[in-house]
Parts: C-alpha cells; sequence; structure tokens
C-alpha cells in the first residue's frame, strides 16, 4: 500500500511516539550497532597486541633478563600477540551476529584452475594498489605529509628468521583472511554482498594504519573478498594473500639486504605480476558467465545506504579517532 501525504504524516506522527519504526530504520540501527561493534572488536586488536607484547616481555625480563634481547623470543612474541589479538575479538564479534563458524569460516575445496586465474588476477590488481598508495604518499610528501615506516630489522639465527618469515607471509594471510573475510565478511552478508564486500575491505584497510597504505590495503581488500565470494572458500583468500605476502617480503627482503639489482628486481616483479592477470582475467570471463554479479541480499534499504550508516556509526568514529592517533607517532614533523 502506497501511503499519500496523510500517510506520511501519520508515520512520522507515530514514529515520534515510538509507536512504530519502520523495517527501513529497524535495519539502519542494527547495521549502525554491527559497525559499532566491529569498530569495537578491531580496537580490542590493537590493545590486545600491545598488552600481550608488553606482557610477554615483562615476564622475559624476570625470567631472564637477557632473554628480551633474543630475537627468537621476540619473533615467537609477535607471532603469539599477533595471533590471539586477531582471533578472540573477531571471534567474539562475529558470535555476536550469531554466524555459526562452520559458516564464517567457509573452507572447501575448489578447481585448482579458477584458484590459479583468480591468483593472476589479484597479482595485478596489487601492482596497481602499489601505484596508488605511491601516488598517495607521493601527494602527501608535496604537503609536507610524511609517515616513517616502522624499524624493522632480519634476524639472521636459522630459527628467528623461520619465524620472521612466517610472521610475514603465512601468519598475516590466514589470520587475517579468518578475521575480515571470515568472522567480518560473511556475517555482514545479509545485507548485501557488495555492502559485506565494501565494509571487510574498508575495516581490513584501516586495520593497517598506515594513511599511505590505505588505497593499497583497501583495493587488494576488494580483489580478495570478491574471489573468496565468487568461489565460496575462504583457502582462495588465503592463498592469495599468502602469495602476495611472499612477492612482497622478498621485495622487501632484496631492498633490505642491500642486493645490488634491488630495484631491478622490483620492477621485474611488478611486470611479472601485470602480465599474468591478463590470462587469468581472460579465463575467468571466458569460462564463468556473470562472475562480476553480487547477491543483493534481503535487507530494506539500498546497500548504498547502508554503507553510509556504518561509515558514519558513532564507534566507527571513535575508531577513525583512534587509528590518526596511532598513526601520528609514524608522523615525520
Amino acid at each position: 500500500m502506497i501511503l499519500g501525504n496523510e500517510g506520511e504524516g501519520n508515520l512520522k506522527e507515530k514514529n515520534s511516539f515510538s509507536f512504530f519504526v519502520s523495517p527501513s530504520e529497524q535495519e539502519k540501527k542494527l547495521v549502525a550497532k554491527e559497525s559499532s561493534a566491529l569498530s569495537f572488536a578491531m580496537a580490542s586488536a590493537f590493545f590486545l597486541s600491545y598488552f600481550l607484547q608488553t606482557m610477554f616481555t615483562g615476564l622475559g625480563s624476570l625470567i631472564n633478563k637477557d632473554l628480551i634481547y633474543s630475537a627468537f623470543f621476540s619473533e615467537i612474541t609477535v607471532l603469539v600477540s599477533y595471533a590471539v589479538s586477531m582471533s578472540v575479538p573477531f571471534y567474539l564479534f562475529a558470535a555476536c551476529t550469531k554466524i555459526p563458524p562452520g559458516r564464517a569460516l567457509r573452507v572447501r575445496r575448489t578447481d585448482m584452475k579458477l584458484t590459479f586465474a583468480c591468483l593472476c588476477v589479484a597479482l595485478g590488481v596489487s601492482v596497481v594498489g602499489m601505484f596508488s598508495s605511491a601516488a598517495l604518499g607521493f601527494v602527501l610528501s608535496r604537503l609536507g605529509i610524511v609517515f616513517r615506516s616502522p624499524a624493522s630489522y632480519i634476524p639472521y639465527e636459522t630459527a628467528s628468521f623461520v619465524i620472521y618469515i612466517l610472521n610475514l607471509t603465512a601468519v598475516p594471510a590466514v589470520l587475517e583472511e579468518m578475521a575480515f573475510r571470515g568472522f567480518v565478511m560473511q556475517p555482514l552478508r545479509r545485507f548485501g554482498d557488495g555492502f559485506a564486500l565494501f565494509a571487510s575491505s574498508f575495516c581490513f584497510a584501516l586495520f593497517h594504519i598506515d594513511p599511505t597504505r590505505f588505497p593499497h590495503t583497501f583495493i587488494m581488500g576488494l580483489v580478495i573478498g570478491y574471489f573468496v565470494l565468487f568461489t565460496g572458500s575462504l583457502t582462495t583468500g588465503i592463498m592469495i594473500h599468502f602469495v602476495y605476502n611472499s612477492v612482497i617480503a622478498a621485495i622487501s627482503l632484496s631492498s633490505e639486504m642491500g642486493f645490488a639489482h634491488s630495484a631491478v628486481f622490483t620492477v621485474a616483479m611488478e611486470i611479472a605480476m601485470l602480465s599474468v592477470s591478463l590470462p587469468g582475467l581472460f579465463y575467468l570471463i571466458k569460462n564463468y558467465s556473470g562472475m562480476f554479479a553480487l547477491r543483493k541480499g534481503r535487507g530494506v534499504n539500498p546497500q548504498s545506504v547502508n554503507i553510509g550508516v556504518f561509515l558514519k556509526s558513532k564507534g566507527m568514529i571513535v575508531l577513525y579517532a583512534l587509528i590518526l592517533l596511532l598513526s601520528f607517532k609514524n608522523l615525520v614533523l
């Protein structure tokens, strides 16, 4: 039934006395509630990581004062702290949405040709993301705003180096995919796949804190999240994330270890990633019709409206302030 002006007036009057809340407003409140809950989960992850690393350092100094200077102890501390901080808060967020863990972390076997094609396309898109972040960094630097990268070191003792490489590649690939493409994206799909993809990618980019990396991580979140939705398996996201991290780690190590031709190696890797993306994209378009369609979901509001509500929730605004505060320590004044 379509309401005329009189009906609209009665509807507003009922809303003002809280006798009736339209399905549209109910959905907006639910989106804002989940946005704030997700913001709290992310803030908790930051706090847990800092708290656990501080606690382990304190315990290490009590056991043996020299232990805190051990590279192996440092890498294990990073691994354990990151695993707990990425698992607990996001699992609790998913639990609050009442999604079964099996649905949030849906892992199934996929066709290897399909997975490989998705991987190739994602690698090519990652280069676009790199250039986007480089462009943003250049613009900010011209405005006198420069963010320095956190200091890093490479442990050369074998066991420490192995854990260091795992912390760069496999650990974030598994944990971040479980968190953002699993515990975050899957329960949000009831508002539509487009909404869930945008929201999870946006939070994924925020979580990396560095403002200059935002375009890169946001674009990668979109492409990984899309292929997880397309294949129906978190395994696809983990594989893409792991291979991408491994490539970036190889590029970073070649530079940090002072290889003479590290710049040439970097350009060669970028060209290779762009080159493999075209055959992968051709394969997907040829063999999978309608691959760029996303499920609309059962929501009442347009997904664009829900995205606006998600971005402007009170919890998200507090999270923006926290991330600005955390990124400020890397600002070069």
